[in-house]
């Protein structure tokens, strides 16, 4: 087969959804080395990038078009002579009619239907109408949960697409065999997102309040700038927790993954996910976990977590305090196994290729 990805977020973005792009373009790329690879930017210069696997191609328009991506692709998809091409992030071609490849498109989820006040009103209509594109013209919708697919039938009920759940594979470097950390090492609690309201920072800050005396562990904050991130700071100092509660911004892979395995525990109090790659990566780290009672974190962890309710700081603080019991914890992780499995790139990656055959068969 030829397919054709969105390279935009496999080339821009460094994590999330360029993660995603990445992990799923290189583990299909190295399962079925016969099928052609084609990455497509709208950038002249990615043209001449050469990728080191062999059967992955970029591929880029020979002059920058304005909306290429959006509207004016078409007719390089087409001269490429393209099986499928694959939207990885929420979006389809609008001039769709005129591409004759098999159209796929990975959704990851809806948070600007449930949460539409963290966005700009034309964000949200640019994200409405291109998922909306997405759910009324591709083949195919990937979903990369259960949850997220629930969703959609929920907010885009006229839709006749048919959908298939894929799992999404995390960061290699999460993967790599390492000797697990003896609890006794485990110097903290951990926490990695960006400082956004849904990641809700400011209910884990109040719960690790009420447990600061009980508890010689401190609570580290990892993740990308946000709008919340300089409430977040103020919390921290009105609760005179400044030397409890540390904050990284922007940091490295490889101090987050340190981070996660030197942790007693990994405490995700989200509001809403389309997935949880955290919950992998801790899970591979062997780092017991608590987190939100929400849908999808009960369809990807089952009972292999702990669990809470994320408006409850008390919850949170006791879920905290029950991991920092040596054997409660080590019953955790032994039940990690769950989780590790679901991120398996192999059987996504099969079951990507069976999608896409079923399509042009």
């Amino acid at each position: 087969m030829k397919i054709g990805f969105d390279a935009k977020r496999y080339l821009n973005n460094t994590t999330g959804l360029g993660n995603y792009s990445r992990e799923l373009v290189h583990a299909y790329a190295k399962s079925f080395p016969n099928d052609e690879l084609f990455l497509i930017s709208g950038d002249p210069k990615d043209a001449d990038r050469i990728h080191e696997i062999k059967n992955i191609s970029f591929v880029a328009p020979s002059k920058k078009t304005r909306l290429f991506r959006t509207w004016h692709c078409y007719k390089l998809l087409n001269d490429l002579g393209l099986d499928i091409y694959h939207g990885l992030s929420n979006e389809i071609p609008f001039s769709h009619k005129k591409i004759k490849a098999k159209l796929v498109c990975t959704i990851h989820d809806v948070i600007f239907k449930y949460y539409p006040n963290y966005y700009k009103w034309w964000d949200r209509y640019i994200y409405h109408r291109k998922t909306r594109n997405a759910m009324l013209f591709s083949d195919l919708i990937i979903t990369t949960s259960e949850t997220t697919g629930k969703d959609l039938i929920k907010f885009y009920p006229k839709s006749k697409v048919p959908s298939s759940t894929i799992y999404q594979s995390i960061n290699q470097a999460y993967r790599l065999n390492e000797p697990k950390m003896e609890f006794s090492k485990r110097q903290h609690f951990v926490y990695v997102s960006s400082f956004t309201q849904r990641k809700n920072h400011a209910t884990l800050i109040e719960a690790f309040k009420l447990i600061k005396n009980q508890t010689k562990k401190n609570l580290l904050l990892i993740g990308q700038s946000g709008s919340e991130l300089e409430a977040i700071k103020r919390l921290i100092a009105s609760y005179q927790l400044d030397d409890r509660v540390k904050i990284h911004i922007n940091a490295k892979t490889s101090f987050i993954k340190e981070s996660i395995r030197d942790a007693v525990a990994f405490i995700y109090p989200s509001f809403y996910e389309g997935f949880g790659i955290p919950l992998i990566e801790s899970a591979f780290l062997e780092t017991a976990i608590a987190a939100s009672n929400i849908g999808i974190f009960n369809e990807l962890s089952k009972d292999s977590i702990l669990y809470f309710h994320p408006n409850k700081p008390e919850e949170i603080a006791d879920a905290m305090l029950r991991l920092e019991d040596k054997e409660v914890n080590y019953e955790q992780t032994q039940k990690l196994s769950l989780l590790r499995e679901l991120s398996d790139p192999i059987k996504a990656s099969h079951s990507l290729h069976s999608v896409y055959q079923n399509l042009i068969s």
